[in-house]
C-alpha cells in the first residue's frame, strides 16, 4: 500500500512509518541526558617491599573478633592458579595439574603446622614476573603495577584448597595480583582463624 502525505500525517504511528525521530509536539526535541562524569580517586599506592603485606583500607575489618589467630607466610617461586580438574586428572597427569600440585606442596611447606580451628579469612598477594618478550622500557613502566591479565584472581583464591582439607568456613577472601621483576615471583598469604 502506498501512503499519501495526508494519510501519513493523520496516522497515529506516523513517526515510525516515516523514520522521523520522535519529539515532543509542543517544542523542539528534548536534549539528550548529559554524559556521566568519571571522577578519579586518589592514586593507588605501589606494592609494599618484599616480605610486607598490603593492607588496602577497603579490605580489612578494623576490629577482629576475640580470639582471632593470624598466620602469614610467603611461598617462594612462581604462583600457580588452580586449573579446571576432571576425573581423568587422577591418572593422566597434565602439566598444568602437576605444576598446581607442586605449588600446593610448596605452600604447605611454607605454612608449616596449622591451628586446629577452621580458617575464616584468606588474603593473597600474587607477584607475577613480567614476560621476557617485553622491552626494557615497558618493564620499567609496568614493574610493581597491578597485573590485569590471566590467570584469573579467583583461581588463585581457589588454590588455597591445597592448604586446607575443609575451607567451607572461609567467609572472606581476596587476591591482589602485581607485576614484578624476574626472581621476585612469590605468593604472600595471610590467613585469619576465628576461634
Amino acid at each position: 500500500m502506498r501512503w499519501t502525505k495526508e494519510q501519513l500525517e493523520e496516522h497515529p504511528k506516523r513517526d515510525a512509518l516515516t523514520g522521523i525521530v520522535p519529539h515532543t509536539r509542543s517544542g523542539p526535541p528534548a536534549e539528550p541526558p548529559p554524559e556521566p562524569v568519571l571522577t578519579v580517586s586518589a592514586p593507588v599506592p605501589g606494592p609494599p617491599p618484599l616480605g610486607e603485606f598490603p593492607l588496602p583500607p577497603y579490605a580489612w575489618p578494623i576490629d577482629f573478633p576475640e580470639g582471632t589467630l593470624e598466620m602469614r607466610f610467603t611461598v617462594p617461586g612462581m604462583p600457580v592458579a588452580k586449573p579446571r580438574m576432571t576425573k581423568r586428572d587422577t591418572w593422566a597427569k597434565r602439566p598444568c595439574v602437576l605444576r598446581y600440585r607442586e605449588f600446593c606442596d610448596r605452600m604447605r611447606a611454607a605454612a608449616g603446622p596449622l591451628p586446629d580451628v577452621p580458617p575464616a579469612q584468606i588474603h593473597i598477594s600474587i607477584f607475577m614476573p613480567m614476560p621476557v618478550s617485553w622491552s626494557k622500557k615497558k618493564k620499567s613502566a609496568m614493574a610493581h603495577t597491578r597485573q590485569r591479565q590471566k590467570p584469573d584472581f579467583d583461581n588463585f583464591i581457589k588454590s588455597i584448597d591445597g592448604l586446607f582439607d575443609d575451607d567451607s568456613a572461609i567467609y572472606w577472601g581476596d587476591c591482589l595480583k602485581t607485576w614484578c621483576w624476574p626472581g621476585e615471583e612469590r605468593a604472600e598469604v595471610w590467613v585469619l582463624f576465628h576461634t
